[in-house]
């Protein structure tokens, strides 16, 4: 059985096989296409839930605050339950083709905590956190980055 916790502000990522988000969520600056099959294919063959754009900024890294918090533009996919973040080449990257083709980094999201910035002026903001290693981060998905 999936172990999971929830606050009314957020969800959280469960510890299911497959992932809570659906292929109809629709995110700014995402999408689901054939595309989305080739990045991760030969680790989960056609889960790429939803993929796209991101700006990340950490918030906390293992409970501390980093010295500096600057904002790191990536291609993020989400492939079950692991994202896995693709550096950009350039400044102006916006497309796929424009990030590289390996992924830096990946982390299973299992447990951490998704919520909502609470922030009219920025819809597009939302937090994730992993309680257990002290990390947070916040990541903009919309248009105007």
């Amino acid at each position: 059985q999936a172990e999971s916790s929830t606050l009314s502000s957020g969800i959280s990522i469960g510890s299911s096989d497959g992932s809570e988000l659906s292929e109809e969520t629709s995110w700014p600056a995402f999408e689901s296409s054939a595309e989305s099959e080739d990045l991760a294919v030969h680790l989960y063959p056609g889960a790429v839930t939803i993929q796209g754009v991101l700006r990340r900024k950490t918030l906390l890294k293992e409970g501390k605050k980093p010295t500096v918090a600057s904002w790191t533009k990536y291609w993020a996919a989400l492939c079950g339950t692991q994202l896995f973040y693709y550096a950009a080449k350039s400044l102006k990257a916006t497309e796929r083709k424009h990030f590289k083709s390996t992924s830096n980094k990946n982390v299973s999201v299992v447990g951490w905590m998704v919520m909502m910035a609470d922030d009219p002026e920025h819809p597009d903001l939302f937090l994730l956190t992993d309680s257990e290693k002290g990390n947070s981060y916040k990541f903009q998905a919309g248009n105007r980055m």
